[in-house]
């Protein structure tokens, strides 16, 4: 009994064995079968779709298309979308081009859980992930016409739907170590730019009725992610090297963070004077990072202008800038706020950015700048020193929209002026003014007068040998032609050596008579013991339209330092005693009055 069940599960483990085999091999023959009629017509229904989407712009090859049926995926090699150049040249005589053309190569597209049976029988394109290494893409630009009747990859893109193909969906699309090439034919003389390494993920890209009408989607996706390291490339003027070691950008969170980004020039000091030919700031700049807050590339893609940002902050930047002197001055008017700035009227305008926006928040933290100039009464570099700066501005906008609700930039920066005293400084422009008001106000802290030689020995062929500054305090108001204001300052223990250049031995040396002459004639040594001596000044300084506002706000406080020290009221009244031979007499007067005191 026992045997003869025994023998029964036997005979039924065979009969259940052949079965399986004999529907295996059915099945697998039928899915050999179904591949091998279904491959060469996806693979049609891929070239005509392609072609029909994009009014016959774009072509796609391929060397080979696979498909395994038991996983859903569909693996194409050497896939390739080309543009026609001569469909292109026809829809740019008829207005309908687009302004940009996308030529992409990836050596294998790979696309899982395709579900090809869907496909064919819902004519819906479901993919679970795909994963693309290594795409090489080409992007061409023109500045052309645009109307409703351009072509464009948004437009390609909703066209895959316009036929029996009902939707495309692919819970997410990799892209990695993609190589970009971008390049503006309307631009001869630009060299355009290129990426290598850069790394983008799409999430919940979707295709069909409900996210074509989707305003959030950026390409139908509803995430995106990019990922830059190591980015370079020259400036249009071929002048500087502009890089970044790190950039992550979210699209939904509107978020971008920048590491290592600098803009270094391509040429030393020499060479970049012999470029220029004429007075041009040289500027060589490192930020560590860059967080930026509210930046939205849907504004920017589709309407053409940045928007509204949030916040930007730079922290742990350097800066130095060199200018040469001893070259011819610049052609033309310089813009009031150049070179940092674009606008006469004062707002913080960067001459890079061409569309409208408006950045909430703007922060400086960490920062030293560095401003050396090669003096022609020298042939030496003076240098200035701003350490330790932090800065907030607000409301820095070139939106003329945005401007009608606040027209109002403020700003507020302290730092170590030359490492030793703190100075702090507020802003206000008007972004509305047609004649470029602003006004400015600030206060230095006390500090040693000697600490300046740095900048007047070469300069202004100054030595400061001795003095303390107490107190500076200054405010002016401003505009494109002129500013006026006060300047108050108390110090004292000035002495001062004058400076010439010995043109056989390059070497400055002292004035012994005019250094005399001005600390006994000219300078008023003390305005803190003496009661009635000059402590305020008030100033009304023209501006040079090729300087910027850098050195615009400088020389008016200058000026009022001047008037009060002596130098400026003095200077013309000594000329005169000179040329009527009364200097002896005057110098003899002050010394005998010193031994009165």
């Amino acid at each position: 009994m026992h045997g003869e069940r025994v023998h029964k599960s036997r005979r039924f483990v065979r009969w259940f064995f052949m079965i399986a085999v004999v529907v295996l091999l059915l099945i697998t023959g039928g899915l050999a079968y179904y591949t091998k009629r279904v491959t060469p017509f996806l693979s049609q229904k891929l070239r005509d779709q392609v072609l029909r989407s994009s009014d016959s712009l774009y072509h796609v090859e391929f060397s080979s298309l696979k498909i395994n049926p038991f996983t859903g995926a569909i693996t194409l090699s050497s896939f390739r979308l080309r543009p026609d150049t001569a469909v292109y040249n026809r829809m740019k005589a008829l207005e309908e081009a687009p302004e940009n053309i996308v030529d992409l190569y990836v050596p294998e597209l790979k696309l899982t859980h395709a579900h090809p049976i869907r496909l064919l029988f819902f004519r819906k394109v479901l993919i679970g992930d795909v994963k693309i290494e290594y795409p090489v893409i080409r992007i061409r630009h023109e500045d052309l016409f645009l109307s409703e009747k351009n072509q464009s990859i948004q437009k390609t893109l909703a066209n895959l739907i316009s036929g029996p193909l009902k939707a495309i969906h692919i819970n997410r699309l990799d892209l990695d170590n993609v190589n970009l090439t971008y390049k503006n034919l309307s631009n001869p003389h630009g060299k355009g730019f290129q990426l290598e390494k850069a790394d983008v993920i799409f999430r919940d890209l979707a295709i069909d009725k409900e996210s074509v009408a989707d305003t959030t989607r950026l390409l139908y996706a509803k995430d995106c992610w990019m990922h830059l390291v190591n980015f370079e490339m020259p400036t249009p003027d071929s002048l500087y090297q502009m890089g970044m070691q790190d950039l992550v950008y979210d699209v939904r969170d509107k978020k971008m963070l920048v590491q290592g980004l600098a803009l270094k020039p391509r040429y030393d000091e020499a060479a970049f004077d012999k470029r220029v030919v004429r007075q041009k700031d040289r500027y060589d700049l490192s930020i560590d990072s860059v967080n930026v807050t509210g930046l939205g590339l849907l504004d920017i893609l589709r309407k053409k202008k940045i928007g509204r940002i949030a916040s930007v902050s730079l922290d742990g930047v350097k800066v130095d800038i060199y200018h040469n002197r001893e070259l011819p001055p610049a052609l033309g008017d310089k813009a009031l706020l150049q070179p940092a700035l674009k606008s006469a009227a004062g707002g913080m305008i960067f001459k890079t950015i061409r569309a409208a926006f408006t950045i909430d928040t703007f922060y400086w933290r960490r920062t030293d700048i560095v401003y050396r100039e090669r003096s022609q009464l020298s042939n030496r570099i003076g240098q200035v020193d701003f350490n330790q700066l932090n800065g907030v501005f607000y409301n820095i906008s070139d939106d003329s929209v945005a401007l009608v609700h606040n027209h109002r930039m403020t700003g507020d920066v302290s730092t170590m002026f030359m490492g030793k005293s703190e100075a702090k400084a507020h802003f206000v422009f008007d972004l509305t003014d047609p004649g470029g008001a602003f006004t400015y106000s600030g206060s230095l802290a006390s500090m040693k007068a000697t600490v300046l030689n740095k900048a007047t020995r070469y300069l202004g062929l100054l030595k400061i040998r001795s003095g303390n500054i107490r107190t500076l305090r200054f405010r002016f108001a401003a505009n494109a032609s002129q500013t006026t204001g006060s300047v108050y300052l108390l110090y004292n223990d000035l002495s001062i050596s004058i400076l010439s250049l010995d043109e056989i031995s390059g070497r400055l040396k002292k004035k012994g008579l005019a250094s005399l002459m001005a600390n006994l004639l000219v300078l008023q040594n003390d305005n803190i013991a003496d009661a009635s001596a000059t402590r305020q000044a008030t100033v009304t300084y023209a501006h040079d339209p090729t300087k910027s506002i850098f050195n615009y706000m400088w020389k008016s406080m200058f000026q009022g330092i001047k008037v009060i020290v002596g130098m400026d009221q003095n200077t013309s009244q000594l000329k005169k005693d000179l040329q009527q031979n009364k200097l002896v007499q005057k110098i003899r007067q002050k010394k005998n009055d010193k031994k009165t005191q």
